[in-house]
């Protein structure tokens, strides 16, 4: 991984509850596309275990609000 990279990774881990450390996360963002794959082989719905990922949905949440910060704020009062 690159230095920005692992940066932000803390950032991410930061934002998890305190005894997560970065392979808890980067294991909560992974371990449903295994699922995802494993369910595929075996001819079952896969794409539930991604939208379903507790920690995928964490991690939505995170990326949405870093999106919204990063959105310029607009007045419209004159």
């Amino acid at each position: 991984m690159k230095k920005d990279d692992l940066e932000l990774l803390d950032e991410l881990v930061g934002k998890f509850p305190a005894h997560m450390n970065r392979s808890d996360v980067m294991r909560e963002m992974i371990l449903p596309y295994v699922h995802a794959l494993r369910a595929a082989k075996n001819g079952e719905e896969c794409m539930k275990h991604v939208d379903e990922g507790a920690g995928l949905s964490h991690l939505r949440q995170l990326i949405q609000d870093a999106e919204s910060d990063a959105q310029p704020v607009y007045s419209y009062s004159i």
